[in-house]
């Protein structure tokens, strides 16, 4: 993670940089790279989140960070950045310390609970980023990359005596860390910083190693607890009650065609249907949503998500989803109306199902 204190010069520089911010330095020296409005791969190509708009992706040329962590800014890390952690190991820390340092961010270990990790992140911000106050705000269960993890919110006072909150959302997914945080001036997160990291956050998708070409071979700790304890109908009307009290939207769930599909199959079509409503909902406000899996006419399986909300006009979570549904050998399509409406098509063969 960008150490904030060592970074003045770089930071002034960047703070110049406003709206799209295409017109800056990005040539070799420069120790920031442009990322586009697209879906991108970060950390160690794990983790792979859609921006709403441009940002700045700090170069490991210039900082030395652990190669599971990346760094965003917008106009500077003194100002606001975005961290990316995509899978730090057990046995591992955030950032790079030398052994015989005073003062060392504890190492990361895979039974830490929400609170341990909580602290982590607050010894991070005292030993590294010259934090002489902070406080959380809150800690509380968030579901993230389909497990139970966690939402922490803080807030903090540094030696240059600016003021700055921020908002951490993370879930240790087969004993290894996966984490997105805000960490902003007050005035940064006002003037719209929050609403980008939320947009990111949403995008997230899961690309654990093991299913980068595959989700055969998909953890099973990546599934949700119900899904693997109940089943596929009541993960995914378990995930549609959460985002409907959420946003205040009726989404309603015909998924009992499912149950014909292999595990693999279940597992990567509920992340489909998962990254298909989260899209949903942040493209609104829709007010009413459905998901419907049922048996085409050449035996296949077929999922429709629709929703009545604004048109999708952004191609990186629409290219997200089709990435998903190639994994499973499935074909995707999109309708949309000419104002309003959009429904996810995807269409699974009929050897998923058995036929």
């Amino acid at each position: 993670m960008i150490r904030k204190l060592s970074c003045l010069a770089i930071a002034l520089s960047l703070a110049g940089c406003t709206g799209g911010l295409g017109g800056g330095d990005y040539g070799f020296n420069s120790p920031y790279s442009l990322v586009r409005v697209r879906s991108v791969a970060v950390g160690d190509d794990s983790l792979v989140v859609t921006p709403p708009r441009e940002w700045n992706r700090a170069r490991t040329f210039f900082f030395q960070d652990v190669r599971w962590v990346e760094d965003w800014t917008l106009n500077g890390p003194l100002l606001d950045s975005i961290s990316f952690v995509s899978g730090l190991p057990s046995g591992k820390t955030l950032v790079r310390q030398r052994r015989r340092a005073d003062r060392q961010v504890p190492y990361f270990r895979s039974d830490m609970t929400a609170p341990e990790v909580a602290a982590l992140v607050e010894s991070l911000f005292r030993v590294r980023a010259g934090s002489v106050d902070y406080r959380t705000v809150a800690l509380q269960p968030r579901i993230f990359l389909g497990v139970n993890g966690f939402q922490l919110d803080f807030e903090h006072l540094d030696t240059d005596e600016l003021q700055r909150r921020g908002r951490a959302v993370g879930a240790v997914v087969d004993g290894e860390l996966y984490l997105i945080m805000l960490d902003a001036a007050m005035h940064a997160i006002e003037d719209g910083r929050g609403k980008d990291a939320a947009e990111i956050l949403g995008s997230a998708l899961d690309r654990h190693r093991d299913t980068i070409r595959s989700l055969r071979d998909l953890s099973f700790n990546i599934e949700p607890v119900v899904l693997r304890d109940q089943g596929f109908g009541a993960a995914v009307l378990a995930l549609a009650n959460q985002l409907g009290m959420e946003h205040q939207v009726q989404i309603d769930v015909d998924v009992d065609q499912a149950s014909a599909l292999g595990e693999g199959e279940q597992v990567g079509l509920y992340q489909i249907i998962r990254e298909a409503l989260s899209q949903a909902v942040r493209r609104g406000p829709p007010s009413r949503i459905s998901v419907v899996v049922r048996e085409d006419d050449k035996g296949g399986i077929e999922t429709i998500v629709t929703d009545d909300g604004e048109r999708e006009r952004r191609k990186g979570g629409l290219e997200a989803l089709a990435e998903r549904a190639a994994t499973l050998n499935g074909r995707f399509s999109v309708e949309q109306g000419e104002e309003s409406g959009t429904s996810v098509h995807v269409a699974l063969p009929p050897y998923a199902a058995g036929g």
